[in-house]
């Protein structure tokens, strides 16, 4: 029997504690202030599709001064959007009946590549592999070849599903949002032929669009709330609760416990979904001026389409609750004499290599993996992008492993790569030794990465060159899920370090613990809590009051602003001129008690004295610099 539990928020009564709370740290407002419908982040740029004439791209490298780069103007645009590596496809819907291509390579040069007819009213659409799903209101599905990215070919076409509107991707499957109907499921074995497995009824749904992660997926109605499905059987997906019913939940996001919405009326708003029985609202962040539309997570901000704005959004995070990050001893491992050599060209995988036992890796269990020469490792051979994006981020590639993903090229060099299953205790090594960076002369990174049978990861760096345009961590099958080590990292990185990957207790129904920790992490209780690298563990004690400074000061155009913080909250940096103006926000958001640092570039701002203020539950402090140049 179905058991759908309605929950009536009284939003005058709720009480968001420090740990639960979403500000916004930047915004950007739209051309003509109106119709910024969808979007979709992807590593330092947003894409935002302009109802029905153009397409803009921002870069969010600094995520508190977004900015425009550039405008494409595709008449009848309607707007979804999906990504694979250096393509984007954009949905025509009605207007066009058109999927169009556009390469990305150059984002500040956007071109429309191809047009490609698809359904009439196509909506949601996604790429995955070397194939995109486009799924059209009135007319099913649509599958491609997008083997090359640039030339979509139609491989097949399913009729009679009814009116499609949202799709997600996720193991063997597709779960399709079919309005006035409810959820369908897919089995994508065989990704050119999918096969009808299931059907699930829920009621009110106009323009259904969802988001997946481990054995649930998440439904936004439009006019009745979000519903969530409990798909651990695809064969028999039961619908579970109906949240917030008869509300205007337009578009839906999920990342590590943490369940976003763009609700018309109310906002973009932030759920705890950590406990499926019972969701908790923690967040609302009104609209600006008509409505709050879609939502896209990618690392640790929420970008949202606010019709007139592109606003973005930092969140407290409850983490991945499958790992948990940790510093561990370094203790490097050579297979180089006795592993298996795997020599790697430009963007390629190698051939699936056995792992040697079944490794666990969030909901999935793997016998074999990848490597790819962009310095990660992937268990679907889906993507050998060198595009990195923060982690987690729902475009492919996802399912990865990655210790130093960056754009490495063979030119002049080889990339060597060698694995080797060892015993006593029994671990999987990766090693990669001398990759070459693009751009960079005389420049190579040697890590490695070890696997163990229960889950457990470590990355080891014996020295790192230059981290200024790599990402570390790994992410989930959907991308909803991840844990980031580094990323553009611009701080020298110490020799000789490891960083390790715990994976949480995943406990069956009678509570046992499925995974022991590996011995080698016995000692990680020594290295704990480093949620960030300048937060990895002091020796110092926790400093008991307020203070901030900067160096070099005088400083031309870079300094280093380090502060103290005495206890944990939501932390404000801003730079002020002479006559008290905000000049620039360095950093909004919530960090640990401890000792920090963060670059403030001031290029673009004149010579003259600036004022930096510190601001931290209540407390505040203020410095004096000079900027001359």
């Amino acid at each position: 029997m179905k058991k759908i539990v309605m929950i009536i928020l009284a939003f005058s009564f709720i009480v968001i504690p420090a740990w639960a709370q979403m500000w916004e740290i930047g915004q950007m407002p739209i051309p003509g202030f109106d119709n910024a419908r969808l979007v979709r982040a992807y590593g330092d740029y947003c894409y935002v599709s302009k109802y029905a004439s153009q397409l803009i791209v921002a870069d969010v490298n600094n995520p508190a001064l977004p900015f425009s780069i550039a405008q494409l103007m595709i008449p009848n645009l309607h707007g979804y959007i999906t990504i694979a590596e250096n393509a984007l496809y954009v949905s025509g819907g009605s207007f066009s009946q058109t999927v169009y291509v556009i390469d990305i390579s150059d984002p500040t040069n956007p071109v429309m590549v191809n047009q490609t007819p698809t359904l009439a009213n196509s909506s949601d659409l996604e790429a995955r592999g070397d194939y995109l799903y486009v799924c059209g209101y009135g007319n099913g599905l649509v599958v491609y070849d997008i083997t090359n990215r640039f030339h979509p070919v139609e491989v097949n076409r399913i009729a009679g599903i009814g009116n499609v509107y949202g799709i997600k991707c996720s193991e063997n499957y597709i779960y399709l949002g079919v309005a006035s109907q409810g959820l369908k499921i897919y089995d994508i074995t065989e990704p050119d032929n999918p096969q009808f497995v299931s059907y699930c009824y829920i009621p009110n749904t106009q323009y259904p669009i969802l988001t997946k992660d481990k054995d649930y997926v998440y439904f936004a109605s439009y006019t009745n709330g979000h519903d969530i499905v409990d798909v651990s059987n695809p064969s028999n997906p039961i619908l579970l609760n109906t949240v917030n019913p008869f509300s205007l939940n337009r578009y839906i996001e999920f990342s590590n416990d943490r369940l976003f919405f763009g609700n018309w009326a109310t906002g973009a708003m932030m759920y705890d979904i950590s406990n499926v029985g019972n969701p908790q609202l923690l967040t609302i962040i009104p609209p600006l001026y008509s409505g709050t539309m879609d939502v896209h997570i990618c690392g640790g901000n929420l970008f949202v389409a606010d019709l007139s704005h592109l606003r973005i959004m930092a969140y407290t995070d409850n983490g991945d609750a499958y790992y948990r990050k940790i510093r561990v001893p370094f203790n490097w491992i050579d297979i180089t004499l006795i592993g298996d050599f795997w020599p790697l060209g430009d963007d390629t995988f190698t051939p699936r290599i056995p792992i040697g036992f079944h490794f666990p890796y969030y909901d999935n269990l793997y016998g074999y993996l990848h490597v790819c020469s962009n310095g990660f490792i992937a268990f679907n051979n889906y993507s050998p992008s060198y595009w990195d994006t923060p982690i987690p981020c729902d475009t492919q590639p996802n399912d990865i492993i990655a210790p130093f993903w960056d754009n490495f090229n063979p030119t002049g060099s080889p990339m060597n790569v060698f694995t080797k299953l060892l015993e006593n205790p029994m671990r999987f090594v990766i090693e990669f030794v001398d990759m070459p960076r693009v751009g960079a002369v005389n420049e190579f990174e040697t890590f490695e990465v070890i696997l163990y049978p229960n889950g457990d990861i470590i990355f080891q760096y014996p020295t790192v060159v230059d981290a200024s345009s790599a990402t570390a961590g790994i992410e989930n099958e959907t991308g909803t899920r991840g844990t980031q080590w580094i990323r553009n990292y611009n701080t020298s990185i110490p020799d000789s370090i490891a960083i390790g990957f715990r994976r949480l207790g995943i406990t069956e129904g009678n509570g046992v613990e499925i995974f022991e920790f590996a011995e080698d992490f016995a000692d990680f209780e020594e290295y704990d809590n480093s949620e960030e690298f300048d937060n990895f563990p002091q020796t110092e004690a926790i400093p008991s009051e307020l203070a901030v400074s900067a160096s070099p000061n005088p400083f031309n155009p870079n300094t280093t602003v380090s502060y103290q913080l005495p206890q944990a909250g939501i932390v404000t940096i801003s730079a002020y001129n002479v006559q008290g103006r905000k000049e620039a926000i360095i950093l909004n958001q919530y960090q640990n008690a401890g000792f920090h640092q963060i670059e403030w570039n001031a290029s673009n701002l004149s010579s003259g004295i600036y004022f930096i203020a510190l601001k931290a539950n209540g407390d505040s402090k203020t410095i004096q610099t000079l900027l001359l140049k």
